[in-house]
């Protein structure tokens, strides 16, 4: 079952000054809880969180029971081969970490910052990750949802991937009275809508944000995370002075739609520092304009 409404024309002037040839690039983010990397204060040190699982490696020195403080791994030289090494060890991370500071007399403090996690159909076991990982998570994001445009109707469409048993099981809370915490739920919805109907859909933000927050009351998400900038600056929109003010006032409109009920709206972006050997797709100036206009930007793979 999805959702749909019909667009009407755009001016032919407006779209002939866009680019409608070939694919915007597509990055899909993917699930992101088996290794655990952040930058550390003042020491620019990347984080790797290892659990272990009968002999220890070099990389990574453990008791057996898991409580051993050297299991959380400071490397100033993270390689691709430590990440492939420890990947599968997530589902150690929670107890070992927890253990660690239940010997200390501490209790396991979660992040300052907000911890959003992408988790894709085809990837089974980050289902489970997600539950199991729930309470150091602010943001569970499934990527279930499309926008895509056929014979000018605009389609919300992916909802069969909806599992509501799954969902309420991610919110359950962790922790009791006012440090009790759950995590919220914000399908993923990507912008496939393709040719001159990006034209008529940023022109018609009404049909847009009806269809999104229809589909969210419909099934009690927290919000969206959407990804559409980058297929917007991809085809030129953001580029062009009017179109650029017609995409930014669909993300004003969408997260307006969200707010009475509570509910967020993240936008999906491109890393501001590129891969190398690439270009920017995400200016200081994009940040600056973006961001008072939704809840959060979440970084996409280059």
């Amino acid at each position: 079952m999805h959702q749909a409404s019909r667009l009407s024309k755009a001016p032919p002037s407006l779209a002939s000054e866009l680019t409608f040839s070939g694919t915007a690039q597509r990055g899909v983010p993917v699930v992101s809880l088996n290794v655990a990397m952040a930058a550390q204060p003042g020491g620019g040190k990347a984080a790797v969180r290892c659990g272990c699982r009968g002999a220890c490696t070099r990389n990574c020195s453990c008791k057996k029971n898991g409580a051993d403080t050297d299991a959380l791994l400071l490397t100033e030289d993270l390689k691709a081969d430590t990440i492939l090494q420890h990947h599968g060890f997530a589902g150690d991370l929670r107890s070992a970490a927890a253990a660690a500071a239940a010997a200390r007399g501490e209790a396991l403090a979660r992040r300052a910052s907000p911890v959003l996690a992408y988790v894709t159909p085809w990837h089974g076991r980050g289902y489970d990750l997600a539950k199991a990982h729930r309470c150091k998570l602010d943001y569970v994001v499934p990527v279930w949802y499309q926008l895509r445009s056929a014979g000018g109707m605009l389609q919300l469409t992916g909802g069969h991937d909806v599992d509501a048993g799954w969902v309420a099981a991610v919110r359950q809370p962790c922790g009791d009275g006012s440090q009790a915490h759950a995590a919220r739920v914000l399908p993923r919805v990507m912008s496939e809508v393709a040719g001159r109907d990006v034209v008529e859909a940023l022109r018609q933000p009404q049909a847009v944000t009806g269809m999104l927050a229809r589909e969210a009351e419909r099934h009690g998400f927290d919000g969206w995370v959407l990804e559409g900038w980058s297929h917007w600056a991809a085809m030129g929109v953001t580029q062009h002075p009017e179109l650029r003010q017609a995409a930014l006032g669909l993300l004003r409109q969408v997260a307006a739609a969200l707010a009475p009920g509570g509910r967020r709206l993240v936008l999906a972006v491109a890393p501001l520092v590129p891969a190398p050997g690439r270009p920017p797709q995400l200016a200081a100036r994009d940040v600056e304009e973006l961001l008072p206009l939704v809840d959060a930007l979440s970084g996409k793979p280059a």
